[in-house]
């Protein structure tokens, strides 16, 4: 489709190009002419002198003023099919370098869709198996009702919690230029994403500790509080029971800088280009009984720091745990 697309509008371009080149090629060669035909009044008596006192020079100066004419339309000829040729060339070129963000972003949206009903499909598939086995069930008593519905209710927790993420990520990317930066404290706002992951490093008894002196970025908090809450939840996740997750911020230059380190099963080098890929899971974290979650977390972690238009690092070690380094302009 974008290959027939591209040489469309390449053949829109070279007819644009046909145009103002036989356009320009008309008004130069008139002009061209006009200036030959006023030299040639200019001459005309002498000429005229010329035609009966030595008719062979006469001739020969026609032939040499046919000869110019025939010289100047081949020379806008080949000079037009010259520019025509690297048009073509060059508007081939062009098209492509114009449509490849079209393609590029027409693909993510059709992988996007793919991945999101695949993921989709299988809570709800889920769902559906469950309660239709229940309800054919004849002897079901009412603990194991409660059990069918505690599980249905976990199910429509997840499904929840994707189309949440699905919605943020839809959100990142619109145009934000309407919204307004503020100074922000980057210790306060570790503060309230602790107090939001408190709950889940609990059950896992980590302890969470915030080091550094405080330091302030220009940014949007309610999405640096989301950014440091996934990095946060993520390194819960991925950690052993009894260990300790350290968020230290730090200053350098011009860039507030926060760490976050945890000492969990780490990552593997190969996977670390694709942790910010939508849907993306690592071998390690396939089994949803043991890290639950849909892999669009670093997804929408990596469109908050694109917004504040800075970078994450990511230090990994497998079976040491994994740092990753979040710079945001002061």
């Amino acid at each position: 489709m974008f290959e027939s697309t591209r040489i469309k509008l390449t053949l829109w371009y070279v007819l644009i190009i046909t145009v103002v080149c036989v356009l320009f090629g008309i008004v130069i060669f008139s002009l061209l002419h006009r200036e030959l035909m006023i030299s040639e009044n200019r001459l005309g008596p002498r000429m005229e002198r010329l035609r009966y006192l030595n008719p062979d020079m006469f001739l020969q100066y026609q032939a040499q003023r046919e000869a110019t004419e025939q010289s100047i339309k081949l020379n806008l000829l080949y000079m037009n099919m010259l520019i025509l040729g690297v048009s073509t060339i060059a508007g081939y070129f062009l098209a492509g370098k114009t449509l490849k963000p079209i393609q590029h972003m027409v693909e993510e949206q059709n992988r996007f869709i793919a991945d999101a009903s695949h993921e989709l499909k299988t809570p709800i598939t889920a769902l559906r198996t469950g309660t239709e086995v229940t309800l054919r069930d004849k002897k079901l008593t009412l603990i194991e009702a409660k059990k069918i519905l505690e599980g249905n209710l976990e199910e429509i927790k997840n499904l929840q919690s994707l189309s949440d993420n699905l919605l943020s990520l839809a959100k990142f990317d619109r145009n934000h230029s309407d919204i307004q930066t503020s100074e922000v404290s980057l210790k306060q706002t570790l503060i309230e994403a602790k107090k939001i992951v408190d709950p889940l490093a609990s059950r896992k008894q980590i302890d969470i500790k915030i080091s550094g002196s405080d330091t302030k970025v220009k940014g949007y908090k309610e999405e640096l509080v989301k950014l440091f809450v996934i990095f946060l939840d993520n390194a819960i996740k991925y950690s052993s029971e009894h260990t300790v997750i350290q968020a230290v911020i730090s200053s350098l230059g011009r860039m507030g800088v926060v760490k976050i380190v945890d000492h969990g099963i780490g990552i593997n080098p190969e996977d670390i280009s694709h942790i910010f890929d939508r849907f993306y899971r690592t071998d390690k974290s396939r089994r949803k009984d043991k890290t639950p979650g849909y892999g669009l977390g670093l997804s929408i972690a990596k469109k908050i720091v694109e917004l504040h238009h800075s970078g994450i690092k990511v230090e990994s070690t497998v079976g040491k745990g994994t740092t990753f380094v979040v710079s945001l302009p002061k």
